[in-house]
């Protein structure tokens, strides 16, 4: 009987997994770890991973008097790596990711728990973030779809998580997996995210739960993905229009959508439009929608990918209205 209560207790206040790599991080870690001793939900474990810091980070980490802060340390393996590394000893039912240079605002844990408990479709979720130069607020702001379809249409082509205030279900990462070591396929957290959304449904809350720094040390400012990001994201547009295999489109529409040039053209723009059409009506299908329920998502989506096409390969002839638009164009005369 008390195991039955225990389990019941767990199953109210859940125990969520921190997990946050830091790398050289001692001028922030400390902040991270207060942003999330200060949160509301207090029923958490934070593991912190030094992935072979040359700095005082670990010792930063061990001047916190907390025993839900846990510290592993390890050579230098990557941000991946040591994300990894921190799931395999966490025993959450819920994965909170926070990187070490960033903070969690108080209501994080509170508002995403109670979210994610709320709707048991969703298999992750994140939220809006406010940027910061070092440590100054700028008043700029990540914000992003929240709807799951939209989110779903918009991750086939960038990221669009905040990876410092994603809350994942730790089943799903059992299931799936965790962050790549493949090296091929950087973009980790995009590359994950991917494996994910094309299984389960993932959202976003608009609140802004967290502070995302920007500086010359930030692992986006330092390395180069675009190659990479562009493979993955034709394989969720192949995934998604229903091909294992990856063509000509898929890759010229990734590459176009992420603002890159893709070489000489060797699909026509039309093919193109069809193919976004495709999609969004196939994910209206998958979640159940009324047809037409992503038009507004397409729209936007057709008009970056004309505004690239047009940068790469010139100027398109003016679309012509259709018979039915020309119709009701004329009805409201």
């Amino acid at each position: 009987m008390g195991g039955d209560i225990e389990a019941m207790a767990d199953n109210i206040n859940p125990l969520v997994s921190i997990i946050t790599p830091a790398y050289n991080a001692g001028a922030y870690v400390v902040d991270a770890i207060e942003s999330v001793l200060d949160q509301t939900y207090p029923h958490f474990e934070m593991i912190v991973v030094d992935d072979g810091s040359t700095d005082d980070t670990a010792e930063k980490v061990q001047s916190i008097d907390d025993p839900r802060i846990d510290l592993i340390r390890q050579a230098n393996a990557g941000v991946a790596a040591a994300r990894n590394r921190a799931m395999e000893s966490a025993q959450g039912s819920y994965f909170a990711f926070l990187d070490a240079d960033d903070l969690a605002l108080p209501q994080r844990l509170e508002k995403q728990l109670t979210f994610l408990q709320d709707h048991p479709e969703v298999a992750l979720v994140g939220a809006a973030a406010e940027t910061w130069e070092d440590s100054t607020p700028t008043g700029r702001y990540l914000r992003h779809a929240c709807d799951p379809a939209q989110l779903a249409f918009d991750m086939l082509f960038e990221n669009y998580l905040v990876n410092s205030t994603v809350m994942v279900r730790s089943t799903i990462i059992s299931r799936v997996g965790g962050f790549t070591l493949d090296q091929s396929r950087r973009h980790e957290d995009f590359e994950l995210w991917s494996r994910i959304g094309r299984r389960h449904a993932v959202a976003n809350l608009s609140d802004v739960l967290a502070a995302y720094r920007v500086h010359p040390g930030s692992i986006c400012r330092t390395e180069n993905f675009d190659a990479n990001g562009i493979r993955l994201a034709s394989e969720n547009i192949a995934r998604a229009a229903g091909s294992w295999w990856v063509g000509p489109a898929h890759r010229t529409l990734a590459s176009l959508l992420r603002g890159q040039n893709p070489g000489p053209p060797r699909v026509k723009y039309e093919t193109l439009q069809r193919l976004l059409e495709r999609l969004a009506h196939r994910l209206e299908n998958r979640f159940k929608l009324a047809p037409g329920a992503l038009d507004d998502a397409l729209a936007r989506h057709r008009e970056n990918l004309r505004h690239h096409w047009e940068r790469c390969f010139g100027p398109l002839p003016e679309p012509v209205p259709s018979l039915t638009s020309r119709i009701k164009h004329r009805l409201q005369r």
